[in-house]
């Protein structure tokens, strides 16, 4: 929660390392591993000057119980303290407290979920999984407009994993070139922990749909997608065309994804376009990757376009970006990093998002060093700027006084994979 708008940088860089991992024991179809993970963030500012940790152990299996039958799953440890403790930032930011004492039964600090758990049939051309699974579609690298059943990934500066939905999944491959895929998830967008009869009702349930295509170096896909997030009042239902292509140019890889909003009224089934401009309905990334002959460098780029996103940061809603309706508070921005490796086992990177509409950004330089093939360790530093009242610059008010989001801050990161 705290760092929807701090960590979008480390998450696009942290996600690009290496995932280690190597199988410890595999026998007759079943293969175990995972990682463990130590992330610490100190914060450098003067209202920010305190520790913050996260352990994260993430333990991975497969098994094949027969042919065309697989099973997956992925348990889940996580312990924070600090200033990454979901109830403190919560109580520091006046998004909600309570008292801790009256759960004597209940950690505050860790705790333990399985995150991944899901089954896959096979029959010739048709596959269905079911269970708690990722639906990760979409072809960005920092932003992924078609991704709707879970709360935007830039929220997380530790895991690497998307976030598992119930769901049943089916699909059907036409050819070596034509698929279509679809699910029908049973939980709403946040993902919420109380439970309604409302919850299955037909028109609560979100779905998704598309056809992919390969045409050359291209991979192709349009499809449907039906959005439902809790207000924690309401279900607000939402309606997108999706499309998303990754391919090359030359040296050049390209990539680009979007997600059309359809106005449309529950109540009557009626489409309404008055309320939109033509750009308000789109959320959408365009992004490429090129590495430098000669001197190995590799440059990043990404545009994102958010049309339900502020013109202006007078309209600036923080709570929206905390409940998970928004990524980012505003309409435009742009992604740019150079990465190169040093001696195969340094990785130096830096990478900036700028907010175009009010011209304030982020910046973080990263080092990472494989000192074993199962071990790296990585370290990096957080660089605010903008003017009052932008979104890097930081300061909000939930109604029990400012708080900053955005202070400067280090972090060091270990990871051991098995």
């Amino acid at each position: 929660m705290k760092t929807a708008l701090v960590c979008t940088i480390v998450i696009l860089t942290l996600c690009s390392l290496p995932l280690f991992g190597q199988d410890i024991f595999e026998e007759e179809g079943f293969e175990l591993y995972g990682y463990l993970v130590n992330y610490s963030q100190a914060g450098l500012g003067i209202q920010e000057s305190g520790l913050g940790n996260t352990l994260l152990l993430r333990l991975k299996g497969d098994w094949s119980p027969g042919t065309n039958l697989a099973f997956h799953t992925e348990l889940s440890y996580r312990g924070s303290t600090g200033g990454q403790n979901p109830y403190v930032i919560a109580e520091k930011y006046g998004a909600g407290s309570i008292d801790q004492s009256s759960y004597p039964f209940r950690d505050f600090n860790s705790e333990f979920s399985v995150d991944h758990l899901w089954g896959r049939v096979s029959a010739g051309s048709f596959d269905i999984s079911f269970g708690k699974l990722p639906i990760a579609w979409g072809t960005g690298y920092v932003f992924n407009p078609t991704a709707r059943t879970h709360l935007p990934g830039v929220l997380d500066p530790v895991t690497e994993e998307t976030p598992g939905t119930i769901a049943i999944v089916p699909s059907v491959a036409f050819s070596n070139d034509l698929a279509l895929l679809f699910y029908l998830a049973f939980q709403e967008k946040t993902h919420k922990t109380t439970a309604a009869g409302s919850d299955g009702e037909w028109q609560n349930l979100p779905y998704g749909f598309k056809l992919v295509a390969i045409a050359g170096p291209w991979d192709l896909s349009v499809g449907f997608i039906k959005e439902i997030l809790y207000t924690g009042t309401d279900y607000r239902r939402s309606y997108y065309i999706g499309l998303d292509a990754a391919g090359a140019a030359g040296a050049f890889g390209l990539y680009g994804e979007a997600a059309i909003f359809i106005p449309r009224n529950d109540y009557d089934s009626d489409f309404d376009f008055s309320r939109y401009g033509f750009t308000d309905l789109f959320e959408a990334c365009l992004g490429f990757d090129y590495l430098a002959p000669g001197i190995d460098l590799l440059l990043r780029g990404e545009y994102y376009h958010q049309g339900s996103g502020e013109k202006s940061p007078a309209g600036y809603d923080i709570a929206k970006v905390l409940a998970g309706e928004r990524a980012v508070l505003g309409e435009d921005y742009l992604f740019l990093s150079v990465e190169r490796i040093f001696i195969d086992y340094l990785t130096v990177s830096l990478g900036t998002l700028i907010n175009l509409t009010d011209t304030s950004g982020v910046v973080m330089p990263l080092a990472s060093y494989d000192m074993y093939d199962n071990f790296q360790i990585s370290g990096g530093l957080f660089v605010f700027w903008g003017a009052q009242g932008s979104e890097f610059y930081g300061e909000h008010d939930l109604g029990e006084g400012p708080f900053d989001l955005t202070d400067p801050a280090l972090f060091v990161r270990c990871k051991l994979g098995f």
